[in-house]
Order: structure tokens, then C-alpha cells, then sequence
């Protein structure tokens, strides 16, 4: 083999590891994995509510499959409707904080509705249930208080339970 056929060889292999590290980190990318890995029904609508209000899109999804199986059609004995099986009077809260205009039950059987109104509720709920710094110290200083033997303390039990109904 000449020193022409040893370079061409080297360029080909050195082309070929390039291409590789560059194709792997393409299809690392967010854009690659959600157009070919994580491929659903109504993507393009989970992916864009998800974002807005800073939900887990695998949350979503888990729930739309759990809930109607990725039917829009989908509704439920006690009322539920669509694909995140959203129940009319939360529907309507929802359209009303959300400042939604017209809202009538029918419209959560739109998939693209359903979606952003769920990804807004589930949203509102992460922060309802996210505890805040003062909940947790709270529940510490319940937690050391059961430690040594006071668990029925009445004053950090009614601080616990103000501060988790919201009014303290």
C-alpha cells in the first residue's frame, strides 16, 4: 500500500469517527428525541402546554394514557371528558381563572384543549402541593418533637394544620 493509499484510508476513518460523534450528538438533541424516540398521539400539543406551564410531558402522557387511552372521545360515568379527563366543573374554573371565553363542556372534548387546560391544572396542583421552606421546618419540628415523646404536642399540631389549609 502506498504512502496515497495509506492517507486516503486515514481521511476515511477520520471522516467516519467525525461523523459518528457529530451524528450522535444530533440524536441526542431534544429535537431527535421527540421527533423519533418519544413519538405520541398529540405531541406537538403536550410538548408546547407542558413547556408553558412547566409540566413533566411524561406526566402528561402517563396520564392521557392512564385516563382515556389517548381517546378524545373519551368520557367517564361521573362525567370526565376528553383526554385528560377533566371534569366539567373543573373545566369551567379552569376557563374562568384562565380568563377562557365561552366555555361550554363539549369544548373538553377538543384534544388541543383538553391538553392545555390539563397542563395548567397539573401546574396549579405541583404548586398547591409543592410544600413551602416553612411546611417543611413545621414538619421537622414536629418530626423532633414526637422524638422525645411530646407527638401529641397540640401547638405544632394546629401550626401543621394552618399552614396546610393555606391560612397561615
Amino acid at each position: 500500500m502506498g504512502k496515497k493509499q495509506s492517507r486516503i484510508w486515514l481521511y476515511l476513518v477520520l471522516f467516519l469517527v467525525c461523523s459518528s460523534v457529530l451524528g450522535y450528538q444530533i440524536w441526542l438533541s431534544d429535537y431527535a428525541q421527540r421527533k423519533f424516540v418519544y413519538t405520541w398521539h398529540y405531541s406537538n400539543e403536550i410538548h408546547t402546554y407542558s413547556a408553558k406551564y412547566r409540566v413533566d410531558p411524561f406526566l402528561v402522557v402517563a396520564v392521557i394514557k392512564n385516563e382515556s387511552g389517548f381517546k378524545p372521545g373519551a368520557a367517564s360515568k361521573p362525567g370526565a371528558l376528553g383526554l385528560m379527563q377533566i371534569m366539567p366543573e373543573t373545566g369551567a374554573w379552569i376557563a374562568k381563572t384562565t380568563d377562557f371565553p365561552n366555555f361550554k363542556d363539549k369544548l373538553l372534548l377538543l384534544p388541543e384543549l383538553n391538553i392545555k387546560f390539563g397542563c395548567w391544572y397539573l401546574g396549579e396542583l405541583e404548586h398547591v402541593f409543592v410544600p413551602s421552606q416553612r411546611m417543611r421546618m413545621l414538619l421537622l419540628d414536629w418530626l423532633k418533637a414526637g422524638q422525645k415523646g411530646a407527638e401529641q404536642s397540640p401547638k405544632i399540631k394546629s401550626r401543621c394544620s394552618v399552614e396546610a389549609s393555606g391560612r397561615g
